[in-house]
């Protein structure tokens, strides 16, 4: 999993988010985090990235101009989903 942030902290996305995995019983490691405006790294993870997840119009408009599709949030939890069903990632 790559988290892309822009203007937040490793430490401070931690602290968000380690109490919702926790809660949810997900066993996630090697989450990399990257800065929004390390442009070449986020082209590259986006690139290789089998779902793109976009949350911010920012980061929508960055990934269409680089021709990369993405989902929004609320579809990405559906396909976690089926994915925790053991769907394959399309």
């Amino acid at each position: 999993m790559v988290l892309v942030c822009h203007g937040a902290s490793r430490e401070a996305v931690d602290a968000a988010l380690t109490p919702t995995v926790q809660e949810v019983g997900l066993d996630v490691h090697g989450v990399l985090y990257l800065d929004g405006d390390d442009v070449p790294s986020v082209r590259e993870a986006v690139q290789r990235a089998p779902v793109v997840v976009a949350a911010t119009d920012r980061f929508r408009e960055r990934l269409s101009a680089w021709g990369v599709p993405f989902v929004d949030p609320g579809e990405a939890f559906r396909r976690f989903e089926g994915w925790s069903n053991g769907e394959r990632v399309d």
